[in-house]
C-alpha cells in the first residue's frame, strides 16, 4: 500500500518526501549514538533494526552525499520506531544489488555490529588474495603495510571480534565481485655499509630507499651499545640528519657513510645523567654507621633497659613484619604450584641457599620495615639468587671543591676512571688501585676478592662488591660494623660513608608485589605472535608448558604507557622471553635500570668477565625465548618441606624485551646490550 502511494506522487514531491524522512531518520542516530553514520550502510542497519524497509539504498546514498547541508538543517520531529511485532526481514528494502540485499538481511540480527570501512576493504582483498581469512590482529594490519595501507590496531581488533556470520557475508563471491586487489611495487631493499674505522665497520640490510638515516642509527643500536639520538653519521664530512631519506641523499645499494666519533662532553652528559640515577637509588640504602649503631643499640639492651619512644616504634614495625612473616613460613607449603603459599616458601628457601633471612611484608596493610631501604626495595628477587654479586657497597669520599673549574675538572678525572672500570683497566689508575687496596684492609679479605664496578660523581663514589663472600663473614661484617666505620675514618682522609645494600643481612619481599591478574597456570603447549621491531619481524612467544605464573605489579610503572605488555598481541607488545637465576651465564640484577619499580633490574654479563660474569656473544642481559632451554639450564632448583614431604622446585622469570634491543645470538639465545629494556613481569614455579 505504502509502495503503490508514493509511485503515485510526483517525483519532486517523492524525492521531498524521502529526504524529509531521511533527515528525520538521520537526526535520531546521531541522538543514539552520539555521531553521525560513517557510512551508508550505518544507516541501512540503523533502519533494519527499527523495521524502517521503504527507503532505498540509492537513496540512502545520494541523501548521504549531500550530509553537509543535511547536518546543517535544523532536525525534524524524531521518526518514531516501529514497535510492532513485524518479524525484521518480512519486507525487503527496495536495493538494486544483490550483495546488498544479501549483506542487509545478514546483519539484520546483529545489533552491535562494528563497521568499518577501511579495515573491511583490507579484509576483503586479503581473503580475494589469499583464500583465507587473517588469524589475527597483527597478520592484518602487517598485510595492510604490504599494500601502502595503514589501519590502526584497536579498529582493527575490533572488526574482527564481528559476529562469524558477518564477517562471512564479507566473503561471498556476490561481495568480492567488486573487489580489487591492488598492484602494489614492491622496494626493493638494499644494505648500506658504515665505516666506523679504516679496518672496522658494518653492513645494515634491510633498508629502501625510502628509509631514514635514523632508520641506520636504529639498527646500530645494539651493535654499539648506544641509543640512535647519540649516533652520528656522516657523507664526504658532512653530519647527516636523522629525518633524510636515503632517496635524498642519493644513497644507493652498497654506498658507505662514516660513523661519527662523540666528543668527551657528550659522553660526560651521559655520565652524569646515569650518576644522578645512580646517586638517588643508593641514597635509600642504608649507611654503615647505621648498621654500627643498630649493634650497638642491640648490645645495650642486653644490659639496660634505657626507653627512647623513636626506637619503641620502630621496635614495634620490626616484631610486626616478624609476626606476618612467621605467620606466612609457620605452616609447611602445601606444595602446590598454584597455591601462593608455595612460592614464598620457595623465596625463603632461596634466601636459605644463600645464608640469609628472609622477611615478608605488605606495604598494603601498612606493614612494613622501619627501614626505608628496605620498604623502598620491595622485591629483590632478581637479586636474592645471584649469589654476592648483587651485594653492592658504595664508598663516598668527599672531594668537591668550590671552585667551579674545580668541579669540572673532578667531573673529567671521575669520567676517565669511569672509563677505566669498563674497560677492565682498574689497576692500571692510581686513585682506583688504591682505594681497591684501602678496601682490602678495611674488609681483611684478599685484594683480589675487591672487584670495584663504578665511579660515579655527587661527591666522589665508588661502587664495589666483594667475591664469594660468606654467610659467615655478613655476620662478622654485621656485628664488627663500628670497627669497620674506625678503619674507614683511618684509612679514608676524606671519608663521608658507606651505603650497604639492603639484601646484604636479610631479604625482604613486598607481598602486594603480586598482580593476580597476571597469574596463570600453563597446561598447553601454545605459541603466538608478540611484538615487532622495526623491521616488521614478529616475536615468537611459547607459553613456558607446566609451569605456572606468578604476575607481578608492573602496570602503570613505566612511562609510556602499559601497551608493552597488555593487552596482549598489541602492536606495541614487547617480545616474550625467560630468565634464569641460577647461573651467572645468564646474566644478574644490578642497578643499570635505575627506571625499574624493582630498584635494579637486570645485571649486565661482560665478555671480558668483569663483575665475575660471563658474555660469550656480547656484553648485555641474556635471555632467551625458549623456556625449555632456561629451564634445562638456568632455572634455579630449591628443595622445600611441604605438608606431603620435601619437593623440589624450579624458578625462572617471565621478561619483556624491546624488540629493536634484540640481538639474536642463535634460536635460543639473545642479549640485550641495555638493562633497561628488559622488564619483569611474572615469576615461574614448577615442580621437578
Amino acid at each position: 500500500k505504502t509502495r503503490a502511494t508514493t509511485s503515485m506522487m510526483h517525483p519532486k514531491h517523492q524525492q521531498s518526501a524521502a529526504h524529509d524522512k531521511l533527515s528525520s531518520i538521520y537526526h535520531q542516530y546521531v541522538l543514539e549514538h552520539s555521531e553521525a553514520p560513517s557510512n551508508t550502510y550505518d544507516l541501512i542497519n540503523y533502519m533494519q533494526i527499527h523495521n524502517i524497509n521503504d527507503v532505498s539504498f540509492k537513496e540512502v546514498s545520494l541523501f548521504l552525499m549531500n550530509g553537509s547541508r543535511t547536518s546543517q538543517k535544523s532536525a525534524k520531529q524524531p521518526f518514531k520506531p516501529n514497535t510492532s511485532s513485524t518479524r525484521v526481514g518480512q519486507s525487503k528494502p527496495r536495493v538494486r544489488s544483490a550483495t546488498i540485499s544479501a549483506w542487509s538481511s545478514s546483519v539484520a540480527a546483529a545489533t552491535e555490529t562494528y563497521y568499518n570501512d577501511n579495515v573491511r576493504n583490507v579484509y576483503q582483498i586479503y581473503y580475494k588474495a589469499k583464500r583465507m581469512t587473517p588469524g589475527n590482529t597483527n597478520q592484518l594490519i602487517n598485510y595492510a603495510k604490504s599494500i601502502n595501507l595503514h589501519l590502526k590496531w584497536n579498529e582493527v581488533n575490533k572488526f574482527l571480534k564481528n559476529d562469524a556470520s558477518y564477517l562471512r557475508s564479507l566473503i561471498t563471491a556476490d561481495a568480492l565481485q567488486y573487489v580489487d586487489i591492488p598492484t602494489v611495487q614492491k622496494q626493493q631493499t638494499i644494505q648500506i655499509k658504515v665505516e666506523a674505522s679504516d679496518s672496522e665497520f658494518y653492513w645494515i640490510k634491510g633498508l629502501t630507499v625510502q628509509s631514514t638515516v635514523g632508520d641506520i642509527c636504529k639498527k646500530l643500536e645494539p651493535r654499539l651499545q648506544q641509543t640512535a639520538t647519540k649516533i652520528n653519521l656522516y657523507k664526504d664530512d658532512v653530519r647527516l640528519s636523522e629525518w633524510s631519506k636515503l632517496a635524498q641523499l642519493g644513497l644507493c645499494d652498497g654506498d658507505s657513510v662514516s660513523l661519527g666519533v662523540h666528543n668527551t662532553s657528550t659522553g660526560i652528559d651521559s655520565f652524569l645523567e646515569t650518576s644522578l640515577a645512580k646517586k638517588q637509588y643508593y641514597g635509600q640504602f642504608r649507611t654503615l654507621s647505621n648498621v654500627a649503631a643498630a649493634a650497638n643499640k642491640k648490645l645495650n639492651a642486653m644490659f639496660n633497659d634505657d626507653d627512647d619512644d623513636d626506637d619503641d616504634e620502630c621496635d614495634d614495625q620490626e616484631k610486626e613484619i616478624e609476626m606476618y612473616t612467621q605467620n606466612i613460613l609457620s605452616n609447611a607449603a602445601s606444595g602446590i604450584t598454584s597455591n601462593r603459599d608455595t612460592l614464598l616458601h620457595v623465596m625463603n628457601g632461596l634466601a636459605q641457599a644463600n645464608g640469609q633471612k628472609c622477611v615478608f611484608f605488605n606495604s598494603d596493610e601498612n606493614i612494613v620495615p622501619a627501614d626505608s631501604a628496605e620498604r623502598n626495595s620491595h622485591l629483590h628477587i632478581f637479586e636474592a639468587n645471584d649469589g654476592n654479586k648483587s651485594k653492592t657497597f658504595v664508598l663516598t669520599l668527599n672531594c668537591i671543591e668550590s671552585a667551579e673549574e674545580k668541579q669540572d675538572a673532578n667531573e673529567q678525572e671521575m669520567y676517565e676512571m669511569q672509563k677505566c672500570v669498563q674497560e677492565n683497566k682498574i689497576d692500571a689508575h692510581p686513585t682506583l688501585k688504591d682505594i681497591k687496596l684501602k678496601l682490602s684492609h678495611v674488609h681483611n679479605v684478599l685484594l683480589s676478592r675487591i672487584q670495584i664496578t663504578g665511579v660515579f660523581v655527587g661527591s666522589f663514589n665508588v661502587e664495589y662488591t666483594i667475591a664469594d663472600l660468606t654467610p659467615t663473614e655478613v655476620q662478622t661484617m654485621k656485628s664488627n660494623a663500628g670497627e669497620m666505620q674506625s678503619k674507614m675514618n683511618q684509612l679514608f682522609d676524606d671519608y663521608e660513608r658507606l651505603n650497604v645494600h639492603p639484601i646484604l643481612f636479610r631479604q625482604t619481599y613486598d607481598i602486594s608485589m603480586f598482580d593476580e591478574a597476571g597469574n596463570k597456570s600453563f597446561d598447553e603447549k601454545e605459541t603466538f605472535k608478540v611484538g615487532m621491531d622495526s623491521n616488521g619481524t614478529a616475536g615468537t612467544y611459547t607459553q613456558p608448558f607446566g609451569w605456572t605464573r606468578y604476575g607481578l605489579r608492573v602496570l602503570d610503572q613505566f612511562e609510556g604507557g602499559n601497551t608493552w605488555l597488555d593487552p596482549f598481541q598489541h602492536q606495541n607488545n614487547w617480545y616474550r622471553a625467560f630468565h634464569g637465576t641460577g647461573s651467572g651465564g645468564a646474566g644478574g640484577s644490578a642497578v643499570d635500570a635505575m627506571a625499574s619499580i624493582y630498584n635494579g633490574g637486570f645485571r649486565i654479563s661482560y665478555q671480558d668477565g668483569r663483575n665475575d660474569t660471563t658474555a660469550v656473544y656480547g656484553d648485555g642481559v641474556y635471555v632467551s625465548p625458549n623456556p625449555e632451554f632456561v629451564e634445562a639450564s638456568y632455572a634455579s632448583t630449591i628443595t622445600i618441606d611441604t605438608q606431603n614431604g620435601k619437593k623440589a622446585f624450579k624458578f625462572m622469570l617471565m621478561v619483556a624485551v624491546k624488540p629493536d634491543s634484540v640481538v639474536r645470538d642463535d634460536d635460543d639465545i639473545w642479549h640485550v646490550p641495555h638493562a633497561k629494556d628488559v622488564r619483569p613481569y611474572g615469576i615461574l614455579i614448577k615442580q621437578c
